[in-house]
């Protein structure tokens, strides 16, 4: 089994980014093979589900849900393309709401999916 590494970067005064692990797909052959989309529609995100934040310490997912709903946007830290204009489209969107209703209302959750980025790079991405 590969280690997939994910980084979430929490807004509105959570701590920040986090690590999941989880199965990387073998990419050689065919790449459209075991491709689906599947909804879940009204189920629960396992809060047991360990990160590593970007401290390096080993945090439960389920630290992150409390009594607000969360926001979750995918992307990579470095990203050549499209990555950067979602991303700033997802903050100019958070700008837009009601400062109150935002950090009131939400936690704001930016997740990298590239496994070769680390705990560090999102520590140095959250300073900046």
């Amino acid at each position: 089994m590969n280690r997939l590494t994910l980084f979430l970067i929490l807004f509105g005064g959570m701590p920040g980014p986090i690590t999941a692990f989880g199965q990387a797909s073998d990419l050689r052959g065919d790449p459209n093979r075991d491709i689906r989309f599947e909804q879940h529609l009204n189920q629960s995100v396992n809060p047991e589900i360990e990160f590593i934040d970007e401290q390096g310490r080993i945090v439960l997912l389920g630290k992150y849900f409390n009594q607000r709903s969360v926001v979750i946007a995918m992307g990579y830290y470095r990203c050549p393309m499209l990555c950067g204009v979602v991303l700033n489209a997802f903050v100019q969107s958070l700008q837009d709401l009601p400062p109150t209703l935002a950090m009131r209302d939400f936690n704001f959750i930016f997740v990298s999916i590239d496994p070769q980025e680390t705990n560090e790079l999102a520590r140095n991405k959250l300073e900046d």
